[in-house]
């Protein structure tokens, strides 16, 4: 029973952590990338530029052509992300990525973990992969778990509001292996 209970409360802190790295991604300020590539590439160019390196300034021009196209990038990639973020599909679509290898380390503790768009939410399913056992005592333990950690969701929904303007909620599901819903629980 204190093995059900340690994985229980596991689960929960895993979904914590999902949320703290998918919150980081969906910000709208992801230029500023582009600052530490430049002083990066800045380096690089002035280490190039040693004294009695004939070839010296025609590097230094490469990385320069290099530096500009880089920066580029960098900013159509935030553009792109910024607009993508923009509804909930488009956040979610933006962080699949990052949400797949969530998922995969997930599956390690036991855990299926999908995340979806619906409606003006973002929907995190997790289902375990084994039998739990009593549903009623799994379900009394997720709830305490997620309850005392309200704090730590609410703080993601609020950087999901600040990334996403129209998202309304987060909503945890939890299934049994089964595919019975244990719980869920909804911020808003």
């Amino acid at each position: 029973m204190k093995k059900l209970l340690k994985m229980i409360s596991g689960t929960v802190l895993i979904a914590a952590m999902c949320f703290s790295l998918a919150g980081c991604g969906g910000s709208k300020q992801e230029n500023t990338d582009a600052q530490p590539t430049e002083s990066v590439t800045e380096e690089t160019s002035a280490e190039t530029d040693a004294p009695g390196d004939a070839d010296a300034q025609t590097d230094a021009d490469a990385q320069d052509d290099v530096d500009a196209q880089t920066d580029a990038d960098v900013q159509d990639d935030a553009e792109e992300n910024t607009a993508e973020t923009d509804t909930i599909e488009g956040y979610v679509a933006g962080m699949q990525s990052q949400f797949d290898s969530m998922a995969e380390s997930m599956k390690e503790s036991g855990l299926d973990m999908k995340v979806e768009a619906r409606d003006k939410s973002v929907v995190y399913k997790y289902q375990y992969i084994t039998d739990v056992g009593d549903i009623d005592v799994v379900k009394e333990a997720l709830e305490a778990s997620i309850e005392a950690m309200d704090t730590t969701f609410e703080g993601y929904l609020e950087a999901l509001k600040a990334a996403v303007p129209d998202a309304e909620s987060i909503i945890l599901e939890y299934y049994s292996a089964g595919g019975e819903l244990i719980t869920s629980k909804e911020y808003k």
